[in-house]
């Protein structure tokens, strides 16, 4: 072996197939995938350099004792050689040369990582970036003991997930809104406000503990990490993280299966397992926040719902709403999707419509109803009961329909009168009487295709015991 030739036990086989400027487009500014662009120290089991796979950035270790050393990390990442940085000193290899037009000022970029944290003491920052003199940390991921927080230009969002020892999907973004959000295999685990567009231009970005010496460990493997121009939409994340978790095993223990196939004209949903709390149910498309009042909760429904933890709305006024538009505009036709138990004998289990006023909501009342056009109509359902069901509700031409499990009931009807510039979960956008144990709601743009339609029900029956 020549000097400075890598070991043949670490040298990177052949790429996989995927091709991730397919799934993120020209927003997927760099792409740093341990398989490929290693530059070796001159030992052959170091990493001098990495250089990305889209705009050739090449980040590179200032020193011999900052580079992360290569290889297999045990059976994880199914075995692909990654960059290891385990070590009780600084660990990072950086570039503060970055394209002036990489993430210009004004955007709000997006950092994601495949990595795997190999120990929960100390302080270590996974990736950053930021201008040159440091003056503002525009996007990051931060670890300190148990806690991940998600850094961007004016804040922070960090939460204590409970992680499997496998790899993770890491991402820290801001959206449109300014919601500062922490993302850990495709669900939102901590969100705050205050998130700004970027003030300064990202001139530098590193991996592992960067130039200030932050951080008293890194201890940490990592096999890719990617950097966008803007947030991911809802469909490129699902996209991303079923790419990742292909190429890299990710240790996806729960949310592999509870995240629902969602149709192409969705808009929002909300799932009683994701950012939900007391307080605050969050949409897991848009981010929109319905805060909770008059004694909302979250918690296991006994022997309903396989098991899991579902909003709960059980008094007059007690409701997850707020004046937010999902995007659902007049004249046309949404589709809503909802799995829910009627849990006392008069109460309205969603609505939406104008600013606190309910244009279109379910209700039990002796029957289950579909309400619609301010109240002027009604399509009557089944009897109410106190089991599980699977409600569709939507209007098509001048009428409109109620599936409620496999049985449709129709009534005449038409299309949205106004715009709805307000959701409610519970007692509806005008908190109204509420008797309802709720574990997932989906607005849609329009009707979906049977075979969405039967991907969706599948799921519902088999992840929330829905009839």
């Amino acid at each position: 072996m020549r000097p400075g030739a890598p070991l043949t036990s670490v040298l990177p086989p052949p790429l996989p197939p995927t091709d991730y400027r397919a799934i993120l487009g020209s927003n997927l500014v760099a792409l740093w995938d341990s398989r490929t662009g290693i530059g070796f120290d001159p030992g052959g089991t170091q990493v001098q350099s990495w250089t990305d796979t889209i705009a050739g950035i090449t980040l590179s270790a200032k020193s011999d004792t900052q580079r992360p050393a290569y290889g297999k990390d045990s059976t994880f990442y199914k075995g692909w050689p990654i960059l290891v940085c385990a070590s009780a000193t600084n660990k990072y290899l950086d570039c503060w040369t970055m394209p002036s037009d990489a993430i210009p000022v004004g955007s709000r970029p997006e950092l994601f990582m495949v990595c795997r944290l190999t120990s929960t003491t100390g302080t270590r920052w996974l990736a950053r970036a930021s201008d040159v003199g440091h003056t503002a940390n525009t996007l990051g991921l931060f670890h300190a003991a148990t806690t991940i927080t998600a850094e961007c230009s004016g804040g922070t969002a960090g939460a204590a997930p409970s992680l499997g020892i496998g790899p993770h999907l890491f991402e820290s973004f801001s959206t449109a809104a300014g919601v500062i959000t922490l993302a850990v295999d495709g669900v939102t685990l901590a969100q705050s406000g205050g998130g700004i567009a970027t003030t300064v231009p990202v001139e530098g970005f590193a991996v592992g503990n960067n130039t200030l010496a932050e951080g008293t460990t890194a201890d940490f493997s990592v096999g890719m990490v990617g950097l966008c121009r803007d947030p991911l939409t809802s469909r490129q994340r699902a996209a991303l993280l079923g790419a990742a978790g292909q190429d890299w095993a990710i240790n996806m223990p729960a949310s592999a299966v509870s995240r629902p196939p969602l149709p192409a004209s969705a808009v929002e949903y909300w799932h009683s397992e994701f950012g939900a709390s007391a307080a605050t149910a969050v949409g897991q498309m848009q981010d929109l926040a319905l805060p909770g009042a008059a004694g909302t909760a979250v918690g296991v429904d006994s022997g309903s719902f396989n098991g899991r933890v579902v909003y709960q709305c059980l008094s007059t006024g007690s409701v997850y709403r707020a004046n937010v538009s999902p995007g659902l505009l007049a004249g046309t036709h949404p589709w809503t999707y909802a799995v829910l138990r009627n849990s006392g004998t008069t109460g309205v289990h969603w609505g939406f419509g104008p600013a606190n006023a309910n244009e279109r909501y379910i209700l039990s009342n002796t029957q289950f109803r579909f309400v619609y056009t301010g109240g002027a109509g009604t399509v009557i359902g089944p009897a109410v009961d106190t089991k599980v069901h699977r409600f569709k509700a939507w209007s098509q031409g001048s009428t409109c329909y109620l599936v409620v499990d496999n049985t449709l009931y129709t009534g005449t009807g038409g299309p949205l009168v106004a715009d709805v510039g307000g959701v409610g979960l519970g007692g509806g956008v005008n908190a109204g009487a509420s008797n309802t144990r709720i574990a997932f709601l989906l607005h849609c743009s329009s009707k979906p295709t049977l075979v969405e339609e039967i991907a969706l029900d599948d799921w519902a029956k088999a992840y929330w015991g829905a009839p």
